[in-house]
């Protein structure tokens, strides 16, 4: 049997919802095995069909999108004219609803979304597109491994062209912070906690607050090119920013801040990642 393995094929940026930490950002790298008999070739795929194949499928499937679980008991689904509302009721009280188009979403068969769960989903994406060489394959997410403070976040960029306009997408990423040029790893822990599981949202977004079961709520909407979105989720899980939460925003915020807490530092500089390998610096 011969065996043939792609390590991070692809890095997944999706949000999900999960009944007890609500709206979760996350980064997933997708690894692929397969295994099978040699082509005429002596190939069993040749990488440079099988890596777009698999990654245009699973970013038309999952990437920069909200992932419910179907078989959750907290979830509630609901169709309408031009897309769906989609609501789950929070462990805590309160609960996270979606209403926009349908490609701002994937439905996942499980109770929960996990690397296990969602790695099943997309290997039963992934294996009838196969040729008949390949007798088996293995599909398998995980974040990075890293030593760095990290936080998981949620957005959306209502004038982005591309898919980051969908309202709920979102990202695991890590935080480095500089004070007087020398790492501070207080201060990057003390941001990854405040931002466990947030959502980043444009305050010119928020069009209402209600209070749900004594719970305050607060509801984001706009329109953009794939259409009109709306999020409402728990105030206590988001940080109002003045402007689009690009990743140079949210970088410049948080050195703003800094900057405010440390008057007396000469320099002040964050380093913060959108997913992996990318991301934004910024100076106060």
């Amino acid at each position: 049997m011969n065996r043939l393995f792609v390590e991070q094929l692809n890095i997944i940026d999706f949000s999900y919802l999960d009944a007890e930490r609500g709206l979760v950002g996350e980064t997933w790298m997708l690894d692929v095995e397969l295994s099978g008999k040699l082509n005429p070739q002596g190939m069993l795929l040749d990488f440079s069909t099988l890596k777009p194949l698999i990654k245009n499928l699973v970013d038309d499937a999952v990437d920069h999108k909200l992932l419910c679980p179907l078989e959750s008991p907290e979830l509630i689904i609901s169709e309408r004219q031009q897309g769906f509302t989609v609501k789950l009721a929070l462990a805590g009280g309160g609960h996270v609803v979606y209403s926009g188009p349908a490609q701002g979403l994937g439905f996942i068969g499980s109770e929960e979304i996990n690397p296990e769960t969602l790695g099943a989903h997309l290997l039963a994406l992934i294996e009838p597109l196969m040729p008949d060489n390949i007798t088996s394959t293995l599909v398998t997410l995980r974040p990075l491994i890293t030593d760095d403070a990290f936080f998981h976040y949620s957005h959306g960029l209502s004038s982005h062209s591309g898919n980051c306009q969908r309202i709920a997408h979102g990202h695991r990423s890590c935080i480095q912070i500089f004070l007087n040029d020398e790492r501070n790893s207080h201060l990057e822990d003390e941001w990854a906690n405040a931002w466990t599981d947030i959502y980043l949202a444009d305050k010119r977004h928020l069009t209402s607050e209600e209070d749900f079961a004594g719970i305050p709520h607060c509801r984001f909407s706009y329109q953009a090119e794939q259409g009109d979105f709306a999020l409402s989720l728990p105030k206590n899980a988001l940080c109002l920013l003045p402007n689009e939460t690009t990743i140079e925003y949210i970088a410049q915020h948080i050195a703003a801040q800094i900057r405010q807490q440390h008057p007396d530092a000469k320099t002040v500089r964050v380093r913060v990642y959108e997913g992996l390998y990318k991301g934004a610096m910024a100076d106060a």
